[in-house]
């Protein structure tokens, strides 16, 4: 990475990081220090390069000496995953659904999912199943991804898509069940073949054998899949979910999802994506765990030769 862009990003985290501590929404640090929201989103993201005038307003608004922002070693990014395991990514891609998210954010957003889920406890993934606990992946990383592009989680638990634009502020809860614009997100831990007899926080990617994500109705058009994986554990050292891949496809067909399954009881009826949906998906990929046997194991699974566009970030 150049060390220019490199120090634009830590300057943003050192600033958001104070910003929440302080509990301030970027409206109002941006108010008080009297620059546009829009400008202090691009610096948190460090997409905005920002003149020392502009450093001494956010610093004197969050009653900081300018110099506690720019120190060295101020603010620690933590690993992407508890063995500090580094992403092959695409550095260009590019999302447009009512607001804008580039690759930056979409690790960034990894990074900080991998670490609220390992400060949960570790009793909780042994004491509710995989599905609850695919759910919470993904509802964590809707969050941290709305944050880092100035989005909204959906407040509706039903609600479609995952993450809306700030457009959506004022919208009514019908509204919010179908909203015309913003991300869909699906998480999968994957499938493995039966009598793997894998325990709880065991690592699957070994025996990882298909990769299938869900809806409730074939009309999901564009969709952010994450993958998971309980990442280096073992039977005897089990270990925290944490986010190991990111796909996005925006093209998506009716075709490209299942028949809705006719389940009966309590299950609620999906569908799962067809061989030509995760085909699609994998074409789209942002990031995955720069090891051989997950870039291999998800390019067969999602039916890619190999995840040749991706690339190790320099640093």
């Amino acid at each position: 990475m150049d060390p220019a862009n490199q120090a634009l990003r830590r300057f943003g985290s050192r600033l958001r990081e104070e910003r929440e501590g302080r509990g301030y929404s970027q409206d109002e640090l941006a108010h008080r220090a009297g620059l546009d929201r829009t400008y202090v989103s691009g610096v948190e993201r460090g997409v905005r390069n920002l003149s020392l005038k502009n450093i001494e307003r956010l610093a004197a608004a969050l009653g900081l000496e300018p110099g506690t922002l720019l120190a060295p070693g101020a603010e620690r990014l933590d690993p992407l995953l508890p063995d500090d395991q580094a992403l092959r990514w695409n550095p260009t891609a590019s999302i447009e659904c009512g607001f804008s998210a580039n690759a930056d954010d979409v690790t960034n957003a990894v990074r900080r999912t991998n670490r609220v889920l390992r400060n949960l406890p570790r009793s909780l993934f042994k004491t509710i199943d995989l599905k609850a606990q695919s759910g919470i992946v993904g509802a964590v990383f809707a969050a941290e991804l709305a944050t880092a592009v100035n989005a909204l989680p959906n407040p509706i638990e039903k609600g479609h898509p995952d993450i809306v634009p700030t457009s959506a502020l004022g919208a009514t809860e019908a509204e919010l069940r179908n909203y015309p614009a913003g991300l869909e997100v699906k998480s999968t831990l994957g499938g493995v073949p039966k009598g793997s007899q894998l325990g709880p926080g065991e690592s699957r990617i070994e025996a990882l054998a298909n990769v299938v994500w869900q809806a409730h109705h074939r009309d999901v058009r564009a969709l952010m899949g994450l993958i998971w994986d309980f990442a280096g554990g073992t039977r005897d050292e089990p270990a925290h979910p944490a986010v190991t891949g990111v796909f996005y496809s925006n093209e998506l067909l009716e075709e490209d999802w299942g028949a809705i399954s006719g389940t009966t009881g309590r299950n609620t009826k999906v569908t799962g994506m067809t061989v030509s949906g995760r085909r699609k998906m994998a074409a789209g990929a942002i990031a995955v765990v720069d090891d051989p046997i997950y870039l291999d194991r998800y390019a067969r699974c999602l039916g890619l030769a190999s995840f040749s566009g991706l690339q190790v970030p320099r640093e």
